[in-house]
């Protein structure tokens, strides 16, 4: 299990678990395709208002949580926020 540093804590920094960042992004994911299905297959494409949010607000972030729930460990090891494998076996020699 995966604790928050004694610094965080102090300061009351909460962090999310990964496993309630997967739940809560598979839930975004899921509720912002609703409008896209309604698009395609209903009349949302003849209302300005609703076909605009399909495609520029609902379009874009689905496809952005999906590539993240997809691609994560290797965004996150691109830009340098993940620790490198090294570090996790030195880490568990370690303990």
């Amino acid at each position: 299990m995966v604790t928050a540093p004694a610094s965080d804590i102090r300061k009351g920094v909460r962090r999310m678990t990964a496993s309630k960042e997967r739940v809560f992004i598979r839930t975004l994911h899921l509720v912002l395709s609703i409008p896209i299905l309604g698009y395609l297959y209903g009349p949302v494409a003849q209302i300005p208002q609703a076909a605009w949010f399909t495609r520029w607000i609902a379009m874009p972030l689905v496809i952005l949580s999906g590539l993240w729930l997809w691609l994560k460990p290797r965004i996150r090891r691109w830009l340098g926020l993940a620790p490198s494998s090294s570090a996790l076996v030195s880490r568990q020699r370690l303990s």
